[in-house]
């Protein structure tokens, strides 16, 4: 059996060239604060595409 769980949402993005980042907001399901000396995104991952939709049209 699988429990869904609410996870808090990142709030703000400035991380450009980030995949997870789409105008601003994270599109990670979550994300991962790595580094005891820095806290830091370690779900960052570098790509050209970017995540997330700009617009979803549920008429059929």
């Amino acid at each position: 059996m699988t429990a869904a769980m609410e996870m808090p949402r990142v709030q703000e993005c400035t991380v450009r060239s980030c995949a997870y980042n789409h105008t601003n907001d994270c599109h990670a399901f979550a994300i991962t604060i790595g580094s005891s000396d820095h806290a830091r995104c370690h779900t960052f991952v570098e790509m050209p595409v970017r995540g997330g939709i700009d617009q979803i049209n549920l008429s059929r």
